[in-house]
């Protein structure tokens, strides 16, 4: 991946976040910054003090879905298939962390097979 499409893949990304977190909270970060290698993408975010949640409540509820949303705006813009990772939220300093690997056909299949061996939850006989 040369340097201009990891430049474009990271400029989707944010972009991608900026808006999702516009239209949740209504404004943009504080703070926003992403770092990004051939494969992964960190984005660290700090929300603004009157959009973080109060004390005692999480960002973890939307979290996932501004994961999500990252996901499917880089594909549309850029064609390049992400991976959620980790996540974090610390909301007494208003951080969010969201981190996202390049998906490969290889780490597709790892995660379906996975997905296949857990066991299926239901009642116990």
């Amino acid at each position: 991946m040369g340097e201009s499409q990891i430049d474009t893949l990271r400029d989707a990304a944010v972009a991608a976040f900026d808006a999702r977190h516009r239209a949740s909270y209504g404004c943009e970060p504080e703070a926003l910054h992403a770092w990004i290698d051939a494969g992964a993408i960190l984005i660290v975010a700090r929300a603004r003090a009157a959009t973080a949640p109060a004390a005692g409540c999480s960002f973890a509820a939307s979290l996932a879905e501004l994961q999500d949303a990252v996901v499917a705006e880089v594909y549309l813009r850029t064609g390049v298939l992400l991976r959620p990772g980790g996540r974090s939220a610390n909301s007494d300093r208003g951080l969010l962390v969201l981190a996202f690997e390049r998906a490969s056909a290889r780490s597709l299949c790892a995660a379906r097979v996975t997905a296949r061996r857990k066991p299926a939850a239901g009642p116990a006989a």
